[in-house]
């Protein structure tokens, strides 16, 4: 063991505080109010008849529109209200191409919402980038590749008589859904090449 006096000498001292106070600032700029719905959210919620702009009511003031009301040749189409402004007005782009529908409204076509990777909606006037509209925008963009192979599958079945729905002596009309489908997707080549393929049907 050995036992050693070490004698340290005191160094300079300084310290520097700033402060620099900024006033609260509005963005000029954009008058849009964007909310992002995650992932996770359009994974795990139940969305009825798993329509993608479904995900769009969890926003207030936003409507789901069906595309009925505009022209007899949209059924099984969808549109949003926003704010209450009709839906042929709002429009929907996916992956940054535009798939509204220029005459009539609402979509060119139905997009499952398992393709559905991120989604977002502008509210008010949107602005120069999400193209002319006088209610707000929808962007959604479908999933990136990976290098594992993954996929879901699903099986949805509603019926009249299923639960309590003829309890209470009221009207029992006949209904039945059936909604299958699934999708998958994974790589061709590792890092460059990847495959996603979404399959879905109501009957």
């Amino acid at each position: 063991i050995t036992t050693n006096n070490y004698r340290l000498s005191i160094g300079s001292s300084a310290q520097v505080l700033e402060v620099e106070a900024n006033a609260v600032q509005v963005n000029s700029e954009q008058t849009n109010v964007q909310s992002v719905i995650t992932p996770e959210q359009i994974q795990n919620l139940p969305v009825q008849g798993r329509n993608f702009l479904d995900l769009a009511q969890l926003e207030p003031g936003v409507q789901l529109q069906s595309g009925e009301t505009f022209d007899p040749t949209k059924a099984g189409y969808s549109a949003l209200s926003i704010g209450g402004v009709a839906g042929r007005t709002t429009r929907i782009m996916l992956d940054g191409s535009d798939i509204t529908d220029e005459t009539v409204g609402t979509t060119i076509f139905n997009v499952p919402s398992g393709a559905i990777g991120e989604f977002q909606l502008n509210r008010s006037t949107g602005d120069v980038s999400g193209d002319i509209t006088s209610s707000g925008s929808v962007f959604v963009a479908t999933p990136s590749g990976t290098n594992t192979f993954h996929g879901q599958g699903f099986y949805f079945f509603q019926d009249n008589n299923a639960g309590f729905s003829d309890s209470g002596g009221g009207i029992n009309p006949p209904f039945q859904r059936n909604q299958f489908g699934g999708y998958v997707g994974g790589p061709i080549i590792k890092e460059k090449l990847f495959i996603f393929g979404d399959l879905e049907r109501i009957k």
